[in-house]
């Protein structure tokens, strides 16, 4: 088909030297299948991205994961660890069908179109706060102490946070603790840098380990806070 052949130049391109025009013509003929509904094998599909994502086009590369995200499509393992600094953010193991976006920079979802929004809480709202994690929360002596323990760290600090990553949920994204998963550092990094690209300069990462020694947990304290539980 004239889409498929298409596909096929641009891949073959990318293979020879960037071709602008040919990058257009399949970055369209990717706009016209999805506007037609046409389903994309995982052939195809690869060698879209594999064509946009080998001449640097990161904007139209983000186009075409978040349409086949939102269309819960298959993202072929070819795909997953084809090892660009895009698919890096979302690697996963083996192949996925999980609907999986990026908030713009004004905080809204392209999916589902919900816009995040920032409150500023007065004083007395945030001390109504501390009161009630106080009260369901201040239960044991040790409870008591690592709560403490926090406050210290907090106040120690030179200035406020503005960003907070749980650095569990990142770093064993796809993964189980329990069954032998293991924390990586590279992707809790891959979100502090995030971050520091919306703007966010002041970031904390809350790592839920207790001992965290060696080169990746220095390289983690040279771009952000980190505090250990």
């Amino acid at each position: 088909t004239r889409f498929r052949t298409i596909v096929r130049r641009g891949g073959i391109a990318s293979e020879t030297k960037p071709d602008l025009f040919v990058h257009k013509l399949a970055h369209n003929a990717y706009q016209e299948a999805s506007n037609d509904n046409v389903e994309l094998d995982e052939e195809t599909y690869s060698c879209i991205v594999a064509y946009l994502t080998d001449n640097e086009a990161e904007e139209s590369v983000w186009e075409v994961l978040d349409e086949f995200r939102r269309t819960n499509r298959t993202i072929s393992e070819q795909m997953a660890v084809r090892g660009s600094a895009l698919d890096r953010f979302f690697r996963k193991h083996g192949t996925e069908t999980m609907a999986v976006h990026r908030i713009r920079k004004d905080g809204a979802c392209p999916y589902c179109r919900i816009k995040l929004e920032s409150v500023d809480l007065a004083n007395e709202q945030i001390e109504q706060m501390i009161s009630q994690v106080e009260e369901y929360f201040f239960v044991s002596e040790e409870q008591k102490l690592a709560l403490q323990d926090l406050a210290t760290w907090l106040k120690d600090l030179d200035r406020n946070l503005d960003c907070v990553i749980d650095g569990a949920n990142v770093g064993f994204f796809m993964q189980r603790p329990d069954l032998g998963g293991v924390l990586s550092f590279a992707q809790i990094q891959l979100a502090v840098d995030a971050c520091r690209a919306n703007d966010f300069k002041h970031i904390g990462v809350f790592l839920h380990e207790k001992r965290a020694i060696g080169p990746e947990i220095d390289k983690l304290r040279e771009s952000c806070r980190v505090y250990l539980t």
